[in-house]
């Protein structure tokens, strides 16, 4: 299901960018991908520190767990989410806008070059 609302929403983006010059849709997609990256990195950063923080204070975090930490959200009291998991899914909301930015880019590319 989120994987159909994820290309439903690609499409989107590429018909709203279709309205812009390619110029226009070629720099601006850049400057949001290159932007929400920015943000999406330090959401990610802050995540990954809270959860550190609420883990170790409880001597929970085990070995490589920032590989997948993830797997560690079923782990977290309530208060412990509402401390790490803002920063997280700011962190995939940035990410979103990210890959808006790189269909603007591409719509763009696409319409100069093709």
């Amino acid at each position: 299901m989120r994987e159909s609302l994820l290309v439903v929403v690609a499409i989107v983006a590429l018909l709203a960018t279709a309205a812009l010059e390619p110029a226009t849709a070629i720099r601006g997609g850049l400057f949001v991908a290159v932007g929400f990256l920015l943000i999406g990195s330090l959401a990610g950063g802050l995540y990954h520190l809270r959860l550190h923080q609420v883990l170790s204070a409880r001597d929970a975090l085990p070995p490589r767990w920032w590989i997948d930490p993830t797997k560690l959200h079923k782990e977290l009291s309530d208060a412990e989410r509402e401390q790490a998991l803002p920063a997280f899914y700011a962190g995939a909301a940035a990410f979103g806008v990210c890959v808006l930015g790189c269909v603007s880019m591409v719509s763009g590319l696409a319409r100069v070059f093709l």
